[in-house]
């Protein structure tokens, strides 16, 4: 998309005439059908490219002499005439060339997109192709109106596309020079098209860098319902958060169905998940192991001893696991790889019985602690991406803990029971 800014000290009325004239001439249907044709070479677009500048920069002035005129009936027809060929003709070369330059960039990679199906569906977009846009829209009552002609509105995906850079102060700002181009763009499945084709259709048009990936989530439904106030099954993330805690709803709903594809988010079971994976899962982990250590040894834990080689493997095995899916925003891949390993600790704890070699002082107590701590600071490391403020708690809970600092019956309380 291209936006022309010309000014001029002396405007001159050019008669509406000659205004009309060049509207013919705009209009014939010779030169637009060459403009439209898909397969126009470069050597028939560099032919008329010349005589299509001088006609542009003929119709702003027209169209300034016309506002200084308060001549609006010519300006109306001229700005008219401007917008239908600016639809087909573009000098850096409309989205039907821009699609080419799309597709080979992310089959290259260079825009990578995620996951692999909306990859293949934004390609195949691209393949059937997407013809170009006008900027405004004709008749409509509510948007932004377009400054230069009363009857058009700004059309609502390129006033909020753009967005993304002005709210960086595009072109100049500091935010701008330091964010532009962006790591990662986050979008949903049903505007696939609008970020994927349009948006870095825009951009390459305006000369700036493209987003380095855009990640494309799935769409929830409730109890396997679209969320509707009528139905009433609409979920106050608000209500939810009240009760369960920011971090809570954040692995509830994370938790659910894999990010890249539609699911069902099953609010009626927030509760018993809740309880199981949170308090009696990894808050219970967290809880029974610390009050050993505090119980045990109080606290100080010979770090010396060494940590099971089971245990070691297993954090390995899961850690590598882990950063290829989050790297690859596979988040509820992630999460069930740390779960996993946290109903393994617990049951290491279980085959131990640490009580059992607290009572017949048995050396091996501190070598079960001890791997019980490795376990827990890598749990809390995995975790807290998903549970910031509760694993800063675990942290800060840990560190008075491995200095002596807490007493026999100081709880952590990291996930209490609904």
């Amino acid at each position: 998309m291209t936006y022309y800014y010309c000014s001029f000290k002396n405007k001159n009325n050019l008669g509406k005439d000659r205004a009309i004239g060049y509207l013919s001439e705009i209009v014939d249907d010779h030169i637009i059908e060459k403009l439209k044709n898909p397969n126009l070479t470069k050597e028939e677009f560099k032919a008329i490219e010349y005589f299509l500048h001088r006609i542009i920069d003929c119709f702003i002035k027209i169209l300034n002499a016309s506002i200084d005129n308060q001549d609006y009936e010519t300006f109306s027809k001229v700005n008219k005439a401007l917008l239908e060929m600016l639809t087909y003709y573009n000098p850096n070369g409309g989205l039907w060339k821009k699609e080419y330059e799309i597709k080979n960039k992310i089959e290259s990679g260079e825009l990578k997109i995620i996951p692999e199906s909306r990859k293949n569906e934004t390609l195949a977009i691209a393949d059937s192709g997407v013809s170009d846009f006008s900027i405004t829209r004709e008749g409509l009552k509510w948007g932004i109106p377009f400054p230069y002609d009363k009857n058009q509105t700004i059309y609502v995906w390129a006033d909020a596309l753009i967005n993304y850079a002005t709210v960086l102060d595009y072109p100049d700002g500091e935010n701008f020079k330091k964010f532009w181009p962006v790591d990662l763009h986050i979008i949903g499945a049903e505007i696939n098209k609008f970020h994927s084709i349009y948006w870095p259709a825009m951009l390459m048009s305006a000369g700036l860098a493209l987003p380095k990936e855009i990640f494309i989530h799935g769409l929830f439904t409730v109890n396997g319902q679209k969320m509707s106030k009528s139905l009433g099954n609409v979920i106050d993330p608000i209500d939810v958060a009240d009760k369960f805690g920011s971090d809570a709803v954040r692995y509830l709903l994370l938790s659910q169905f894999p990010a890249s594809e539609h699911g069902d988010v099953k609010a009626d079971d927030f509760a018993n998940k809740y309880n199981s994976d949170l308090a009696n899962g990894v808050g219970n982990l967290l809880e029974r192991s610390f009050t050993m250590m505090i119980d045990f040894c109080g606290g100080i834990i010979d770090e010396k001893k060494g940590v099971e080689e089971k245990i070691t493997l297993l954090a390995e095995k899961t850690e590598k696991s882990y950063e290829n899916n989050f790297e690859n925003y596979k988040l509820y891949e992630a999460l069930a790889e740390v779960f996993s390993f946290i109903k393994n600790l617990d049951r290491y704890i279980n085959d131990e019985k640490p009580w059992s070699l607290n009572k017949n002082k048995d050396e091996k107590l501190d070598v079960v602690l001890n791997t019980l701590l490795f376990g827990i600071e890598k749990i809390i490391v995995w975790l807290e991406p998903f549970m910031p403020n509760k694993m800063n708690e675990a942290k800060n809970y840990l560190d008075k803990l491995k200095k002596g600092d807490l007493k026999k019956g100081e709880k952590l309380g990291l996930f209490p029971r609904i």
